[in-house]
């Protein structure tokens, strides 16, 4: 006897009692559980709208330069600052 699918099949092999093997669990099919429901209409969350690109402070107030303008978080390529004295 073995599995075969979700049945146990008689595979036609003459043996004595004392070499009568149990079926192994591991060659029947596992039967996994349905997919859960869809979410309807779903979406990607608009990321953009939660990253801030100015510094504020403890009190919500907008961080400004001296000339009233926001301060921005800077990102790189800065020129190069060797040549400059």
């Amino acid at each position: 006897m073995q599995w075969v699918a979700q049945t146990l099949s008689n595979q036609m092999l003459l043996v004595c009692n004392r070499c009568w093997d149990v079926p192994s669990p591991f060659l029947r099919t596992l039967v996994l559980p349905p997919d859960p429901t869809p979410i309807i209409d779903a979406r990607t969350e608009p990321f953009e709208i939660d990253e801030t690109d100015w510094r504020v402070t403890e009190d919500d107030n907008r961080r400004i330069t001296q000339n009233d303008q926001p301060r921005i978080i800077e990102t790189g390529d800065y020129p190069d600052q060797t040549d400059q004295e």
